[in-house]
């Protein structure tokens, strides 16, 4: 089982994910955030 720091490690690296994301497709003007979005939290929880 994962140690509650390395869950907690893994959330803030995957909201930081989420934040360089959105700001991506935010500065490029278009995009769609929900399959990167999704992708994140897909792959956070395998490890």
């Amino acid at each position: 089982m994962d140690s509650p720091e390395k869950i907690g490690s893994l959330e803030k690296l995957a909201r930081l994910m989420g934040y360089y994301i959105l700001t991506a497709i935010t500065h490029a003007g278009s995009g769609h955030p929900t399959s990167p979005l999704s992708a994140t939290k897909l792959v956070g929880r395998s490890f």
